[in-house]
């Protein structure tokens, strides 16, 4: 099933520290579009990857999500380049942070 969302564990690695996390791969236009709206509840440190074919320069945008998260724009060699901790939506806030030269978004709770 195409549409089907994939989860994944990760590995994060900050000095000797390592985190294993797991999050949904959203890896499809459509995916993508639809993230993490209309979830209600997601345990802490799960997410989404939001992983595209290209570099992109954009903002991440929560309409109709639900759940507080942090969100990592990340590039192509891995290195986190800025955290947002994002509020969940409200129709008065219109307009993301825009964000340069990412290739992967980490969104958790």
């Amino acid at each position: 099933m195409k549409n089907r969302i994939k989860t994944k564990m990760i590995k994060i690695l900050s000095g000797n520290r390592e985190t294993r996390l797991p999050v949904q791969v959203a890896d499809t236009q459509r995916k993508r579009e639809k993230g993490l709206m209309f979830v209600g509840k997601l345990p802490e440190n799960e997410g989404m990857l939001f992983v595209y074919s290209e570099k992109i320069y954009g903002g991440f945008w929560m309409k109709n999500t639900f759940i507080p998260s942090s969100i990592a724009f990340i590039d192509s060699d891995g290195e986190i380049l800025k955290i947002l901790d994002m509020e969940p939506w409200k129709e008065d806030k219109c307009c993301p942070p825009m964000i340069q030269n990412f290739l992967i978004i980490m969104q958790l709770r």
